[in-house]
């Protein structure tokens, strides 16, 4: 095994960027975090901004993360809040969110060519949901 990052959080999911220079993940804390592939170190903390008036971030557990395939800096997070977030990983807190998907494991994607969102989840019927497409990234 590789070096080891020591972080105080239980961890459910991670994923590299399209370039593999970083990666980031998800967790019990509600938070997202950024690395830095060759520093092996955090460089950005993704979490809701100080407003109640907008859902900016996630107000429960992070069960998925995905990067944009063709975007550095664009990556999705979905969790127990029931929100898909959209973030741009050089600012602190989510550019957009969708609402609707509660996701309780690693069960979200975003296919390369059209970018259409796919998620699976914790629910009996219609559990899996291709979403809107995030065009141009």
């Amino acid at each position: 095994m590789g070096k080891e990052i020591k972080e105080d959080v239980e961890l459910f999911c991670c994923d590299f960027n399209c370039n593999f220079t970083k990666f980031s993940t998800g967790g019990d804390d509600y938070k997202i975090r950024i690395y830095d592939v060759e520093k092996m170190s955090c460089v950005n903390l993704l979490s809701k901004g100080e407003s109640f008036e907008k859902m900016d971030g996630h107000a429960s557990r992070v069960f998925a993360v995905k990067y944009h395939p063709d975007n550095e800096h664009m990556l999705l997070s979905c969790g127990w809040d029931n929100t898909i977030q959209i973030w741009d990983d050089r600012v602190g807190h989510a550019v957009r969110r969708i609402f609707g998907a509660h996701v309780c494991g690693d069960s979200l994607d975003m296919d390369p060519v059209y970018y259409h969102i796919l998620t699976g989840s914790w629910r009996r019927d219609n559990s899996l949901q291709v979403g809107i497409s995030i065009l141009g990234g």
